[in-house]
């Protein structure tokens, strides 16, 4: 698996996008104008619905995302 970073100005009250490759990766595209501590915020966001593997689920988007902010502490895998 592998996730690319891309930093670009996205709208208004949007500061991450995740896209699933057509090869299995990930593109994750984060809005420039954030603090450094909302990038690292957002990236942390997108990598649990990565991890979680939420691009495959069906059901309420406001339920995947609840459970997706439920434990915004938990330990990641750092992607090197």
């Amino acid at each position: 698996m592998y996730v690319n970073v891309q930093l670009i100005h996205l709208g208004r009250g949007i500061n991450e996008v995740v896209v699933q490759n057509e090869d299995g990766g990930h593109t994750v595209f984060i809005d420039e104008q954030l603090s450094d501590q909302g990038r690292k915020s957002a990236y942390r966001h997108a990598m649990r619905h990565i991890e979680e593997d939420d691009f495959g689920r069906h059901g309420d988007v406001q339920e995947i995302e609840t459970r997706a902010r439920k434990n915004p502490e938990r330990e990641l895998r750092e992607c090197q």
